[in-house]
């Protein structure tokens, strides 16, 4: 009879199988730093979309995360400069900024965000995993702007009024400050659907894409969402048949029979559909008694206004706003009237380079199709919504949003430029090395010539 320890041969048993493991056990619960440390960035990130009143302090705690990082290197490139002299600017002269201290650091979230944006890549990655990377940051941001579309759909369904209450903060906002919401998860989902895609999440974002429109035509009566869609279709389409190089013809008459399904519908008022929508509020302000000042647009009168007085106050303090009372509706010019011409240098120049990183993303081979469908119609999106809201000061979350996107764009661009050389590189070295197999080595061999 053996004398051997149940629990010893137990432990032999389970050694002989995993091996080194059970000698340090440690290491088998071992935990990545910097991994973790980007979970959490996420995590915050996902809440500062759903917290957009206080999105300033889970944006800067997921900064304070990202200092945390082992081997942190800080990159600072033209558009980081640019977004410092924004946040310098508005600080010495916009002075709302200067009220406290949380409202001194506000300025700075900016090129915090794009910093964020910058190192959720890592540099030992693989390209492929720097694509699921990127795909993951930006489902973190789609699905917490729709989460939160979704739960201000719910308290607000059936309202009389197009202000509608926000589901975390209880308190009402503007009907376009709750449609930006949608303008990130819009983006995604038409850009799913040009793409090669499964079918299920065609569906999925045919469905989301359906609830977005539910909203904003049935409480919200928005106008913002129904030019962006519109625009957004024809560019993923378009992007889609270049690429793909196929027949945009046979979609098109698709679409045409789709859009006469929906219209017969209407008019046949299938499952009350009529009766529903001229009972909304998009329809009493476009056809009743609003219908009569809806294309009376007084944005673009204002944007005329500032543009006129703007040279009179170079230095921004809110002055402009006293003279053209109300916002202009802008990113630019609203930016100018708080912070100057400084300021306005800042947001233009980087506006600019983002957009010029938009148009590399639109020529890069090595970014794969779906990836760069998506990018390129939150890309269009943002930009149409900063000509149509006053976005730093009604909707900064957007912004913020914004930067950080920009900035996993700046990180993938230099990614791929990376892989594309290495590529090259190998393809010469390919080409230059002889052929050896057909080099025959042995005595006695004669030559010919």
């Amino acid at each position: 009879m053996s004398n051997v320890n149940p629990g010893v041969a137990f432990y032999r048993y389970v050694f002989k199988i995993t091996g080194d493991k059970m000698r340090n056990p440690s290491s088998t619960f071992k935990i990545n730093p910097t991994q973790t440390i980007q979970w959490l960035m996420l995590i915050c990130i996902f809440i500062s979309v759903q917290n957009v009143y206080h999105m300033y302090y889970v944006l800067f705690a997921s900064f304070v995360l990202f200092l945390l990082l082992p081997n942190l290197k800080i990159r600072i490139n033209a558009s980081s400069i640019c977004l410092l002299l924004l946040g310098v600017a508005m600080l010495i002269f916009d002075t709302l900024s200067q009220s406290s201290l949380m409202a001194m650091l506000r300025q700075f979230v900016w090129f915090c965000a794009y910093t964020l944006g910058l190192c959720f890549i890592s540099a030992n990655n693989t390209y492929e995993q720097k694509e699921n990377r990127v795909k993951l940051v930006l489902g973190v941001l789609g699905t917490g702007t729709f989460l939160h579309y979704i739960l201000n759909m719910i308290i607000n369904f059936g309202s009389e009024t197009r202000r509608a209450r926000d589901f975390w903060s209880g308190e009402y906002t503007s009907a376009t400050a709750q449609a930006c919401l949608a303008c990130i998860a819009l983006s995604i989902f038409i850009a799913v659907i040009f793409t090669d895609a499964k079918r299920v999440w065609k569906i999925l974002s045919i469905v989301g894409m359906a609830i977005i429109m539910i909203y904003n035509v049935g409480v919200l009566a928005g106008r913002t969402l129904l030019f962006i869609t519109p625009f957004l279709f024809v560019f993923a389409f378009i992007h889609q048949s270049y690429n793909k190089r196929i027949n945009p013809f046979r979609k098109l008459f698709v679409i045409a029979f789709i859009i006469l399904v929906i219209i017969a519908l209407y008019y046949l008022n299938v499952f009350g559909i009529k009766d529903a929508f001229e009972e909304s509020n998009f329809y009493y302000r476009f056809f009743e008694v609003e219908g009569r000042s809806v294309f009376a647009d007084t944005r673009v009168s204002k944007k005329l206004r500032y543009l006129h007085y703007m040279l009179n106050f170079p230095w921004g303090g809110s002055k402009l706003k006293e003279v053209v009372p109300g916002y202009a509706h802008d990113l630019y010019l609203d930016t100018y009237n708080l912070g100057g011409v400084f300021a306005l240098i800042g947001v233009g120049v980087y506006s600019f380079l983002a957009l010029f990183r938009a148009f590399r993303v639109f020529r890069n081979k090595k970014i794969s199709f779906g990836v760069k469908q998506v990018l390129l119609c939150i890309y269009l999106s943002t930009n149409v919504m900063f000509f149509l809201e006053p976005i730093l000061q009604g909707v900064p979350w957007l912004f913020a949003s914004y930067c950080i996107i920009d900035g996993l764009a700046t990180c993938l661009l230099t990614s791929a430029r990376s892989e594309q050389h290495k590529e090259r590189y190998k393809n010469r070295i390919s080409i230059r090395k002889p052929d050896t197999e057909n080099i025959k080595i042995g005595k006695g061999e004669k030559n010919e010539d």
